[in-house]
């Protein structure tokens, strides 16, 4: 779980949120006046900071470290939606107006994060319009982004869902196991027929043969329904998303291929 602390130095801190493009035209003052209003969040290594459908009732600015931004399904591909590092922030699409956060925040290695609530932060904002159409224009450019990745997915999700491609599990135990891969996606993937001993929430490390190569993956498994489990990738090494898009397209175009063609 993430922890949270008073910050220990509000100058300090105003000088960094005036790295973050919507505080920029801040006053050293008015920066620090916004920056006692805040708490840090601390979050370890493979901390869920938010979770999808939590209401959203704080902005977040990543002040250090890496976050995944995941849609975490349950019966639906996990799929990665973005990667968050120092500059970037979340929260601010439901700032006007009550909603709940519609994909889990995950840290992708021990992380340093500003959380600010949301009455607190439109309290500061009645005199700051500058600082406030920022964060509204990004805020509809995020909404915007999320709307497009929702139908990137709908979609994504109709041609994965009918892989049903058998695969090797390599376990670490040295054991192996058949089951058949529903999706694969750069978050994550659907498995049908896992190994017995995968249980919501553990993480485990594994071979992924695909036939095409061996993939050594790690994950953690977000969602367990009658014989099939969702994984969550939690340790990607730096050429993941290659590697991982390599392994989409030779399968699907496997998949696809006619009978003796």
């Amino acid at each position: 779980m993430s922890s949270e602390r008073p910050p220990e130095s509000p100058a300090a801190l105003a000088e960094r949120l005036r790295h973050f493009v919507p505080f920029r035209s801040l006053s050293a003052e008015e920066a620090e006046e916004l920056a006692s209003l805040a708490t840090v969040v601390e979050a370890p290594t493979d901390d869920n900071v938010v979770h999808e459908g939590e209401e959203m009732d704080a902005l977040f600015l990543v002040l250090e470290g890496s976050l995944a931004e995941f849609r975490d399904t349950v019966g639906h591909p996990v799929v990665l939606l973005r990667r968050l590092y120092p500059g970037d922030m979340f929260g601010h699409v439901a700032l006007y107006s009550n909603g709940r956060h519609v994909s889990t925040f995950r840290a992708n290695e021990q992380s340093q994060l500003l959380r600010i609530e949301r009455r607190d932060l439109l309290d500061f904002l009645e005199g700051q319009a500058a600082v406030r159409t920022a964060i509204e224009t990004l805020a509809a450019q995020r909404h915007s982004s999320n709307l497009a990745a929702e139908i990137h997915v709908e979609r994504g999700r109709e041609v994965r869902m009918r892989l049903h491609q058998k695969v090797r599990l390599g376990l670490e135990d040295g054991t192996s196991c058949d089951a058949y891969l529903e999706n694969l996606s750069l978050g994550g993937f659907c498995l049908q027929d896992p190994p017995a001993s995968w249980e919501e929430d553990s993480v485990v490390h594994f071979t992924l043969g695909l036939g095409i190569g061996n993939l050594d993956l790690a994950g953690r498994v977000a969602w367990k329904r009658d014989n099939g489990v969702g994984i969550q990738f939690t340790e990607m090494k730096a050429n993941h998303d290659l590697v991982i898009q390599m392994a989409i397209r030779l399968l699907l175009e496997s998949h696809t291929q006619p009978v003796g063609g």
